[in-house]
């Protein structure tokens, strides 16, 4: 009862703290291994972060276990209770969109599938989304929280099997057709194929034009681009920003939330000295 409370506090008091962010952020900020938080979506969604993960297991009768090895899953922790009746009550709370103070900002949740079976684990969640589509599909409401598949996808090929409000996290190594890269959400790429840089001192030349490459190759293709295991510091989200990384992958939501939000308000400190205003 008392870590309960100490964790619905906790919850008050990011809401209360958390930094007024721009819609117009440079940057989408990924809630990576969100399940971890004290508070699950929540915590991430008071910094008005809008692309939160969840690591899932299908257990069959439609129900999903979060977490990220299935020995430390409880059903306790699943996906309703701390993603989907979440998601619901906000759509219902704010007419039909994320945020009541800002209805242009996405939402979007990227499943990661972790079952052995992804027709399986997919079919089933797409009975649990199907029924409803003002909150998950944009053909009916085109500020729905917008789902992104990836972990053990099921191969391109075999994507027109499922309704097209489910989308799929990229690779750049895949050979897409135009149609199945019309499914392709993100393009997401592992840090470590690229460099082991640590995110203190500079970058080699080499993994900086390796990192520069993948990400103009990626918007050659019309696709925003993550890297995951990569370092998770202020150096690095400079450094993705100047680089034209389109998310920062973090496991410190509010941390990076505060990173943004000063390196905006310097910005507009900037330009009003610059303009004299």
């Amino acid at each position: 009862m008392i870590q309960n409370m100490k964790k619905f506090w906790c919850f008050i008091a990011l809401v209360c703290a958390s930094i007024s962010a721009s819609a117009k952020d440079p940057v989408t900020v990924h809630s990576h291994n969100d399940y971890k938080r004290d508070v699950p979506f929540h915590q991430a969604y008071a910094q008005k972060i809008t692309s939160i993960e969840c690591d899932m297991y299908y257990v069959g009768s439609d129900d999903f276990y979060v977490g990220h090895e299935l020995e430390e899953t409880t059903p306790d922790v699943n996906f309703d209770n701390k993603y989907l009746e979440p998601v619901l009550e906000l759509y219902r709370n704010n007419g039909g969109h994320a945020w009541a103070d800002d209805p242009e900002r996405p939402l979007q949740l990227l499943v990661e599938i972790k079952s052995d079976d992804p027709d399986e684990f997919l079919k089933a969640l797409v009975r649990k989304l199907s029924r409803y589509p003002e909150v998950f599909d944009p053909a009916v409401n085109p500020k729905a929280c917008r789902i992104v598949m990836t972990g053990n996808l099921p191969e391109p090929a075999d994507w027109d099997r499922y309704p097209s409000f489910i989308t799929f996290d990229g690779l750049l190594e895949k050979k897409y057709t135009p149609q199945q890269l019309e499914r392709v959400a993100i393009i997401s790429e592992c840090f470590d194929n690229y460099s082991h840089w640590k995110g203190e001192g500079s970058m080699s030349r080499k993994d900086f034009k390796a990192i520069r490459e993948a990400v103009s190759k990626a918007h050659s293709m019309g696709k925003p681009i993550r890297f995951w295991g990569c370092p998770d510091n202020v150096t690095t989200w400079s450094a993705w920003i100047s680089l034209g990384i389109d998310y920062l992958n973090t496991d410190q939501p509010e941390l990076c939330r505060r990173f943004l939000s000063g390196r905006m308000a310097g910005s507009t400190a900037s330009k009003k000295k610059q303009t004299g205003r």
